[in-house]
């Protein structure tokens, strides 16, 4: 998963902890059920901080 740093770069950051689907490589999840309309993911890095975040999303 790539995060937004401040100055517009982005940066590979480990994810420790999600609230959905399985972590692999430090910094992928996969397997996460999304239901039809609004869904949440709530992502925590090893580094402690908040970042946005760009996800691509495919259908299998």
């Amino acid at each position: 998963m790539k995060v937004g740093s401040d100055n517009g770069n982005e940066v590979d950051i480990k994810i420790i902890e999600a609230n959905s689907g399985d972590l692999s490589n430090g910094n992928k999840i996969s397997n996460v059920n999304l239901a039809a309309g609004s869904n949440k993911l709530k992502v925590k890095f090893n580094d402690g901080i908040k970042h946005s975040i760009k996800i691509l999303a495919y259908e299998n």
